[in-house]
């Protein structure tokens, strides 16, 4: 996929000072991305020329997702898109489009309760590090599923047994909901927003502004002023 080098060193850390291959024939610089999702490629080389670009596109807020239908299909794959985009950003070193898709993430769930599936949380604890804004948000989702009755978890996307699956398949993830589970710990429902803050899983540093401050997992914060 074509793409100008001086853009893309200007987005990415990790290119910045890449020595790109010379193919003989062409005479074009070039670089292979081994086992790279196409279409997350296709995504990333949008970005860097246009930005303002919707990472997971789908259904309104409001329209029912409905598991099995065309729609949630179209969905689910976006999301799982989106996670593909994530980890190559990553890798790349292009924190502004990490916290774009990790904002996006954090809306899909408020509009249509969508959890990640257990092959994109695989797919995280296999190709991130233990530190990923993207990993913690894996172990945040499990925890809010693992907290879902048996027959009810099906509405979520999964069945009682992948929720028990996942955990022996990702051994890792097991720990990462422990250490929740005792953050939780107090009188903390599960369920508490500030627990969702969506900037709490950026990749971006403490002291940059943010414009999803205001953004937890279940939408926005309401701030109650008392007039005194």
């Amino acid at each position: 996929m074509p793409v100008h080098g001086n853009l893309l060193r200007l987005q990415s850390s990790h290119f910045k000072d890449f020595v790109f291959s010379v193919d003989e024939d062409s005479r074009k610089t070039e670089h292979y991305l081994l086992d790279a999702d196409p279409d997350a490629v296709a995504v990333i080389i949008t970005w860097v020329y246009r930005h303002g670009i919707k990472i997971i596109p789908g259904a309104a807020p409001g329209c029912s997702l409905k598991k099995g239908t065309n729609e949630y299909v179209a969905f689910t794959k976006a999301i799982s898109r989106g996670i593909d985009v994530y980890m190559l950003a990553a890798k790349f070193g292009m924190v502004e489009l990490e916290d774009l898709v990790m904002t996006e993430l954090g809306r899909a769930y408020y509009n249509h309760h969508t959890f990640p599936s257990p092959a994109d949380i695989a797919a995280v604890y296999a190709g991130t590090s233990s530190s990923s804004g993207l990993r913690k948000y894996m172990a945040r989702a499990y925890q809010i599923l693992a907290d879902i009755d048996d027959g009810e978890i099906e509405t979520a996307g999964w069945t009682a047994e992948q929720v028990d699956e996942i955990i022996s398949e990702v051994p890792a993830l097991f720990k990462d909901f422990r250490a929740l589970n005792r953050k939780s710990k107090g009188g903390v429902d599960t369920r508490e927003p500030s627990l969702d803050m969506i900037c709490s899983y950026h990749a971006h540093g403490v002291d940059e502004e943010c414009t999803s401050k205001d953004l937890n997992f279940r939408g926005k914060l309401t701030l109650l002023f008392l007039v005194l």
